[in-house]
Protein backbone atom coordinates (compact mmCIF):
# COMPACT_ATOMS: atom_id res chain seq x y z
CA UNK A 1 0.00 0.00 0.00
CA UNK A 2 1.03 3.13 -0.81
CA UNK A 3 1.65 5.76 1.74
CA UNK A 4 0.73 9.46 1.06
CA UNK A 5 2.65 12.83 1.78
CA UNK A 6 1.02 13.84 4.99
CA UNK A 7 2.21 9.95 6.60
CA UNK A 8 5.64 10.53 5.28
CA UNK A 9 5.70 13.82 6.46
CA UNK A 10 4.31 12.58 10.31
CA UNK A 11 6.64 9.93 10.23
CA UNK A 12 9.86 11.76 9.65
CA UNK A 13 8.90 13.61 13.03
CA UNK A 14 10.86 12.83 15.93
CA UNK A 15 9.01 13.24 19.40
CA UNK A 16 11.60 16.06 20.10
CA UNK A 17 10.77 18.04 17.20
CA UNK A 18 6.54 17.55 17.92
CA UNK A 19 7.43 18.62 21.24
CA UNK A 20 9.41 21.59 20.12
CA UNK A 21 6.75 22.77 18.35
CA UNK A 22 3.55 22.05 20.46
CA UNK A 23 5.67 24.21 22.88
CA UNK A 24 6.00 27.01 19.99
CA UNK A 25 2.56 27.45 19.59
CA UNK A 26 2.03 27.30 23.35
CA UNK A 27 4.39 30.41 24.01
CA UNK A 28 3.14 32.41 20.95
CA UNK A 29 -0.28 32.55 22.35
CA UNK A 30 0.13 32.43 25.85
CA UNK A 31 0.50 35.78 27.20
CA UNK A 32 4.44 37.28 28.47
CA UNK A 33 4.31 35.70 31.79
CA UNK A 34 5.15 38.56 34.87
CA UNK A 35 7.39 37.96 37.53
CA UNK A 36 7.61 40.31 41.13
CA UNK A 37 10.74 40.26 42.82
CA UNK A 38 10.50 39.95 46.45
CA UNK A 39 13.81 39.58 47.76
CA UNK A 40 15.97 41.82 49.44
CA UNK A 41 16.52 45.48 47.79
CA UNK A 42 20.12 45.39 45.89
CA UNK A 43 21.08 48.04 43.54
CA UNK A 44 19.72 46.14 40.03
CA UNK A 45 17.24 44.42 41.95
CA UNK A 46 14.26 46.57 43.52
CA UNK A 47 12.14 44.96 45.68
CA UNK A 48 8.52 44.51 44.37
CA UNK A 49 9.41 45.05 41.37
CA UNK A 50 7.35 43.67 38.41
CA UNK A 51 9.34 41.97 35.21
CA UNK A 52 7.65 41.14 32.19
CA UNK A 53 8.97 38.16 29.81
CA UNK A 54 10.90 36.54 32.57
CA UNK A 55 13.38 36.70 34.88
CA UNK A 56 15.91 39.31 33.83
CA UNK A 57 19.08 37.98 32.86
CA UNK A 58 21.45 40.00 35.20
CA UNK A 59 19.78 38.48 38.14
CA UNK A 60 19.97 35.01 36.35
CA UNK A 61 23.68 34.96 36.32
CA UNK A 62 23.35 34.59 40.39
CA UNK A 63 21.41 31.34 40.31
CA UNK A 64 24.21 28.96 39.91
CA UNK A 65 25.99 30.58 43.55
CA UNK A 66 22.58 31.51 45.32
CA UNK A 67 19.72 29.31 44.14
CA UNK A 68 17.40 30.54 46.84
CA UNK A 69 17.32 33.86 44.95
CA UNK A 70 15.04 32.32 41.77
CA UNK A 71 12.76 31.58 44.43
CA UNK A 72 12.05 34.91 44.98
CA UNK A 73 10.51 35.76 41.85
CA UNK A 74 6.97 35.14 42.09
CA UNK A 75 3.60 35.64 39.94
CA UNK A 76 2.85 39.34 41.40
CA UNK A 77 -0.87 37.14 41.76
CA UNK A 78 0.85 35.73 45.04
CA UNK A 79 1.99 38.30 46.56
CA UNK A 80 -0.11 38.69 49.27
CA UNK A 81 0.50 34.23 49.57
CA UNK A 82 3.66 35.07 49.90
CA UNK A 83 3.75 38.00 52.20
CA UNK A 84 1.48 35.81 54.61
CA UNK A 85 3.84 32.96 54.64
CA UNK A 86 6.93 35.05 54.67
CA UNK A 87 5.81 36.80 57.91
CA UNK A 88 6.55 33.46 60.18
CA UNK A 89 9.84 33.45 60.49
CA UNK A 90 10.34 29.69 60.70
CA UNK A 91 8.75 29.65 56.92
CA UNK A 92 10.75 28.48 54.13
CA UNK A 93 10.67 31.86 52.35
CA UNK A 94 12.18 33.43 55.15
CA UNK A 95 14.54 31.65 55.19
CA UNK A 96 15.23 31.70 51.50
CA UNK A 97 15.11 35.60 51.81
CA UNK A 98 17.69 35.21 54.69
CA UNK A 99 19.98 32.91 52.49
CA UNK A 100 20.07 35.74 49.33
CA UNK A 101 19.89 38.85 51.92
CA UNK A 102 23.62 37.02 53.53
CA UNK A 103 24.51 35.93 49.83
CA UNK A 104 24.19 39.50 47.77
CA UNK A 105 26.24 41.41 51.55
CA UNK A 106 28.71 39.12 50.03
CA UNK A 107 28.65 39.96 46.73
CA UNK A 108 30.20 43.14 45.64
Amino acid sequence: MASTKLEDAVTKLSAKTVGEKIQEVIEAKSPQQKFMYVGPPTKTLPKFTIYEGGIPIFAEEHFEKCPALKTLFINPAELTKFQLLFADRNSVQSMFYKKVEEYFSEVK
